[in-house]
Formats: C-alpha cells, structure tokens, sequence
C-alpha cells in the first residue's frame, strides 16, 4: 500500500525500505499527514 505522508524527522526512515512490514503512527492537521514514529515488525 502506497499513502503519501510528510515525515516529521526523515532519520525515522533509516533501515526502513521498499517491501518492509511496519507500524507506524501519525498525526492529521488539515489535510496534511505526518508520519510520527514508524518500526519494523
């Protein structure tokens, strides 16, 4: 599944890549998502 979020700190994604089972949390303001944690399961 593809989802277009802006990310809060882009070191969130280190280690993460294409294909990768996560978890992750994010927070709505308007219109806007913001991936605010995210982690390998």
């Amino acid at each position: 599944m593809t989802m277009p979020f802006t990310v809060s700190d882009p070191a969130l994604l280190n280690g993460i890549k294409a294909g990768d089972r996560v978890t992750f949390a994010f927070s709505k303001s308007g219109s806007t998502y913001t991936l605010t944690s995210i982690a390998k399961q």
